[in-house]
């Protein structure tokens, strides 16, 4: 899965709500509901609930292909430029492995639910999302990930797990980037 989104709405999600967009990928990474959303001009956009850690997230956004989603809780009015950045699901986890991620799980969890109304209420992006919404949302399970035993250099392994916690998810990554780059080559 690709991602795409605006540097600047990454920067005022952080502010008004605590989320990083480069968690998006975990949101997508597990079970969730997916639901259309509203359509802007002729843009569908869909709603995803899903976990980050323990917390639930809600996410509005826009398909650009079959396996990328944009501007997590966003995207008005998106169009190339300076601001936009493209991810691949593999360099969004290098990018939460070497820190860069900004979400503040602890601000969001001390949350009332009257502060979360209010920031839902508040938010452009949520702005005419029905508030039915559940009742066309699908479950979507991701493909599981494969159990295998496999034969590595003691050095490879070590480097990985140098880097912390989610080495295997990292060496998954690094798998997926070489596929990707082989199909397109």
């Amino acid at each position: 899965m690709e991602f795409e989104f605006d540097e600047n709405k990454r920067r005022a999600n952080i502010e008004r709500h605590g989320i990083d967009f480069i968690d998006a990928g975990i949101l997508f990474d597990n079970p969730y509901l997916e639901a259309p959303a509203k359509t802007v001009g002729d843009e569908q956009r869909w709603l995803a609930v899903g976990m980050i850690d323990d917390v639930y997230v809600a996410a509005v956004f826009t398909r650009r292909g079959p396996l990328s989603a944009s501007s997590p809780c966003g995207g008005r009015g998106m169009t190339r430029g300076k601001d936009i950045s493209k991810f691949s699901a593999a360099e969004l986890e290098k990018r939460r492995a070497r820190g860069e991620s900004r979400t503040d799980l602890a601000r969001v969890r001390a949350k009332t639910a009257k502060e979360l109304d209010r920031d839902i209420a508040s938010d452009p992006d949520f702005k005419d999302v029905p508030k039915d919404w559940h009742k066309n949302a699908e479950a979507i399970t991701p493909a599981p990930k494969k159990l295998l035993s496999l034969r590595l250099d003691s050095d490879v392994v070590d480097w990985f797990k140098q880097r912390g916690p989610g080495y295997q998810t990292r060496m998954n990554a690094v798998l997926r980037t070489f596929m990707q780059q082989k199909k397109r080559a």
